[in-house]
């Protein structure tokens, strides 16, 4: 915590300066003698905002740079994250003194710790994104050096996770939806991965991963003598196999057609249990004979099974998922292989672990998913990486450091310095923590619930959805009818003359939002129009504005004819399963 002593002085311009006291120093944030032309600097680097804009700045400093930026921009939301907890305080203590600050509901001062990530994901949206702009005021880079850097890093993270969300929720808008419709009779012969929570406590879990390191010790799995779980993703099942190893739980996540590719040639005899979600492949989940245990990031799914489902995806890959149950199972240590979150030889994946599939499709797997970057080795050195696998990284850092009663050892031959892990050949882990049996909860499978009960539930909830749904529909239908009339009246008197026909979209926007509140189930679906229309630009014209809502209508129309055949389909599925 920094707790440096400060004044707060004027400035030969009679501006008010802060000054700090460090390590028996004093240091001025900003000039002792032209405090003015400091403060312009700090605007000046705002004169590509506009009302929209969303100021993230790092540091208070005595509160004029901050005065005159809600000045200029008296509408935009200012968040300012101060590192000296003393002048928190004194800000809280003294707040007659910053009257632009008490008067504002836009302006927040929040004391820059460890939960600041946190607290930017409280405070922007992902609707928001574009909107940030970011500055620091005068000296704090020097001050604050290392709060400045972490600052500089949960910005760029927080920044990163957010568009990978936002691209992922657009391209798979229909795609999840999709799978869920077509999962839904395998979900509800399943059972939540939540009970066997605990069932392995201390039992050793390796997490078997498809990096380039991977041929080098996979061997290895064949000692382990039913002393530890394997857990492994679709592209590493096929190495396993070869050498006669069948992973205790098999997690598939992919929707994409790869993730039935990679598994297709033993799902129809696989001994091992399944572990999917409503947006994994349904092809997957519709073939697969053995065993199968959910996780959800559905409140749907959760209705529909009385119980909160935890959910799984951590961080964006089947690994993130599967450390994930590890932990939920109660499985310590924790071990990786293959797990290098890093290139060898420009590779991504090991040679073992390429399909068939991936040379008939010439998928490149060189430097590809974001730009270039270099990591620090487990020995030392630095690697290539790239955005998507140092993003992978920090989810499974993020993960191990949330569970610090967990020991984790990362025995990937090479790779990646993954934080919190100790570093130990697989070698040494199975000689070392092969000590009792693992046991067999995965594959008793003791379902818990009454599945004749949960497809009742299932039946209800589409059957209000499909109600609610066809009202849509209607009103989508009813408002293009009244935005052709006030296009009409547009064209002949310039103007709208009518406002029945306004106060009519308004009841019916009313009604739509209303029906959408109960409907989850087609957020997927929806996201892209409702991103498309809260980040467009703000409008004044009248005929901008009546183009908006046509589209608007148009796009949510489009989206619930769509989703009405999928849920038509589903209901039917649903009502002709065995009970």
């Amino acid at each position: 915590m920094y707790n440096y002593k400060f004044d707060i002085e004027k400035s030969k311009d009679n501006y008010n300066i802060l000054k700090i006291y460090k390590n028996d120093k004093s240091i001025y944030m900003g000039s002792k003698y032209n405090m003015k032309n400091k403060i312009i600097d700090f605007i000046n680097q705002f004169k590509e905002c506009d009302d929209k804009s969303i100021f993230l700045i790092f540091g208070f400093g005595s509160g004029e740079c901050i005065f005159e930026l809600s000045q200029k921009f008296k509408n935009n939301k200012i968040l300012i994250f101060e590192p000296n907890y003393n002048l928190i305080k004194y800000v809280q203590e003294n707040i007659s003194e910053f009257e632009f600050f008490n008067s504002s509901n836009n302006i927040e001062l929040k004391y820059y710790n460890s939960s600041a990530l946190e607290e930017l994901k409280k405070s922007i949206s992902v609707f928001d994104i574009t909107k940030i702009k970011y500055g620091f005021l005068c000296n704090y880079e020097k001050v604050y050096m290392d709060r400045f850097t972490e600052f500089n890093n949960d910005v760029k993270n927080f920044l990163s996770d957010t568009v990978l969300y936002r691209n992922t929720s657009i391209v798979f808008a229909r795609r999840w939806f999709d799978t869920l419709m077509g999962n839904l009779p395998e979900i509800l012969t399943s059972s939540p991965i939540d009970i066997l929570k605990g069932k392995y406590k201390d039992i050793p879990a390796v997490i078997v991963s498809a990096g380039p390191s991977l041929e080098k010790n996979i061997h290895e799995l064949k000692n382990i003598n039913d002393k530890m779980l394997v857990l492994s993703g679709g592209r590493t099942l096929k190495p396993l196999k070869d050498i006669d190893v069948s992973p205790d739980l098999l997690g598939i996540v992919d929707p994409g057609e790869i993730a039935y590719e990679l598994v297709k040639e033993y799902i129809h005899s696989e001994e091992s249990t399944l572990l999917f979600y409503e947006g994994t492949n349904e092809k997957v989940t519709k073939d697969y004979i053995g065993n199968k245990y959910i996780f959800t990031q559905s409140n749907f799914i959760r209705e529909i099974f009385q119980m909160n489902i935890s959910d799984m995806n951590l961080g964006g890959s089947v690994a993130h998922t599967l450390t994930g149950t590890a932990v939920l199972l109660g499985c310590n240590p924790i071990v990786f292989i293959g797990q290098d979150l890093a290139y060898l030889k420009e590779k991504r994946y090991g040679d073992i672990a390429l399909t068939k599939f991936d040379k008939e499709k010439e998928i490149t797997l060189g430097l590809v998913g974001g730009k270039a970057l270099k990591v620090e080795g487990v020995n030392g050195e630095l690697l290539d990486t790239n955005e998507e696998l140092f993003n992978f990284k920090r989810g499974l850092e993020n993960i191990i450091k949330n569970n610090s009663d967990v020991t984790f050892i990362n025995a990937t031959e090479g790779g990646a310095l993954i934080k919190g892990t100790i570093n130990m050949s697989l070698k040494e882990v199975i000689s070392k923590y092969s000590l009792k049996d693992k046991g067999n909860y995965i594959k008793e499978n003791n379902h818990s619930v009454d599945v004749n009960h949960m497809i009742d539930n299932t039946v209800v909830s589409l059957k209000n959805i499909i109600k609610s749904n066809k009202n849509i529909i209607a009103k989508s239908k009813e408002a293009l009818k009244y935005i052709e009339l006030i296009k009409s009246e547009l064209r002949v008197y310039g103007k709208v003359k009518n406002n029945y026909y306004l106060n009519k979209m308004d009841e019916i926007d009313e009604d739509i939002k209303k029906s959408y509140k109960d409907l989850e189930v087609l957020s997927s679906l929806i996201y892209p129009v409702v991103y498309t229309i809260l980040t467009g630009k703000k409008l004044s014209e009248y005929k901008d504005i009546i183009e908006k809502n046509e589209f608007l209508y148009k796009s949510v129309l489009a989206v619930s004819e769509y989703a009405m055949k999928k849920l038509e389909c589903a209901l039917e599925q649903i009502n002709n399963m065995e009970r």
